[in-house]
């Protein structure tokens, strides 16, 4: 278990709380049980999915390490294959899948019921510039393009034409709107630069 694996068990909890705070408190009207209800699927998908990853990626490393150091090579073996397929896809799909959704789910929530906040924008500008960096980071390592991209282009899109005229008494609109479109402009200039979306250690940059 590398040192990376243990310290990203920390992250759903530390972050799934922070959702559930800015859930609570990001309308003017009580949250419904059906939104309380999709909350939980959401986090629940993301534990989902990162635990099966956090498992599958320190297994497959092991099996790589002994591989290259000729203990035994199950590398060719459908175990292998079966815990790669965990590892590569079906985990960053889930995991990612739930951190989508309850963005989607902050945004509905208050767009629905807006608490009027002023907008603090050097907070919103910050923030978005980190949260849209690690989006960026996320779908690119995660190989989870095909799913964020659109999502990104489409978030963005919908906040700027139906969206923008709040943005002032919208904090979590604003924030999502910076962090999404700087996510699909940094996809968009790894595609052209690429012409494609390589990870970042298939191009030597880790």
């Amino acid at each position: 278990m590398s040192v990376q694996d243990a310290l990203d068990l920390l992250t759903p909890l530390v972050l799934i709380p922070i959702y559930w705070v800015l859930f609570k408190n990001g309308g003017a009207e009580k949250s419904t049980l059906a939104e309380e209800i999709v909350f939980m699927a959401l986090a629940a998908v993301w534990v989902l999915g990162q635990g099966m990853h956090l498992s599958a990626n320190s297994i497959n490393n092991l099996s790589e390490a002994f591989a290259k150091e000729q203990v035994i090579d199950i590398t060719g073996t459908d175990i292998y294959r079966l815990t790669y397929f965990y590892d590569e896809h079906l985990s960053h799909y889930l995991w990612h899948f739930g951190v989508i959704g309850l963005t989607t789910l902050l945004v509905y929530r208050e767009w629905r019921s807006p608490t009027k906040i002023q907008t603090r924008w050097w907070m919103a500008i910050l923030g978005g510039i980190i949260f849209g960096f690690t989006q960026f980071l996320i779908f690119l390592e995660g190989q989870t393009v095909a799913m964020g991209f659109p999502f990104a282009i489409g978030l963005t899109l919908v906040i700027l034409i139906w969206g923008r005229k709040t943005w002032g008494q919208r904090p979590m609109l604003a924030f999502f709107f910076i962090a999404y479109l700087l996510a699909a402009v940094l996809l968009t200039g790894w595609r052209v630069v690429y012409g494609g979306f390589p990870q970042l250690t298939d191009v030597g940059l880790m």
